[in-house]
């Protein structure tokens, strides 16, 4: 286990790059689809087991699960509470008023949101991560407790990438979560495409 968080470790470099351009990306695409301006800001990658994880995602949050075609693993999309409640006050015209927070489940409204934003940010993925690989996003599950998801295991090492996203109606978290072994994925399929072009 200690060797597998040393190697995604390792990768953390390359990710800040690709992050780089998420930031950027993410932050021009969400000026387009909600009018106005959102700071878009990268937080610190972390590496951590999936059971240290899992107690420190806020109940409800939006966790959605997927596949990368041809990659093991799987990687994950989560959407904090705040930020799904400032998305709907920022769409339906709430303006800086926040809605009551949603006790277990997000509403149907809620989920349609939801949906336009994931969509805007597995876009944003593609397009910063093309020069790397090719990344096809496949749903799995999706839930609003992690203690409720299959596709992890609580020795699972994940990379914990946050942005925090702030505009005129609120603001709240993203977390891009990719897995040990769909890390090692990605970089030996792209370290073998260079040997193979050397």
């Amino acid at each position: 286990l200690a060797s597998g968080m040393h190697r995604v470790k390792g990768w953390s470099h390359d990710i800040k790059i690709v992050d780089e351009r998420n930031q950027t990306n993410l932050s021009i695409r969400l000026l387009g689809i909600l009018h106005k301006s959102v700071e878009v800001r990268r937080g610190e990658i972390q590496i951590s087991k999936y059971a240290a994880w899992a107690p420190s995602v806020e109940v409800p949050s939006s966790i959605n699960i997927y596949g990368l075609r041809g990659m093991m693993g799987y990687s994950a999309i989560v959407l904090d509470y705040h930020l799904v409640h400032a998305l709907v006050n920022s769409f339906f015209g709430g303006g800086t008023r926040q809605t009551e927070l949603s006790v277990k489940d997000f509403t149907h409204t809620e989920q349609r949101v939801i949906q336009l934003i994931l969509n805007t940010i597995i876009e944003t993925i593609k397009e910063s991560w093309k020069e790397l690989s090719e990344v096809d996003f496949v749903p799995v599950e999706s839930e609003v407790n992690p203690e409720h998801l299959d596709s992890y295991s609580d020795s699972d090492v994940l990379m914990v990438r946050p942005f925090s996203l702030e505009f005129s109606c609120g603001g709240g978290e993203i977390q891009l979560i990719i897995p040990g072994v769909t890390a090692d994925s990605i970089f030996r399929r792209k370290n073998t495409g260079m040997q193979a072009g050397e």
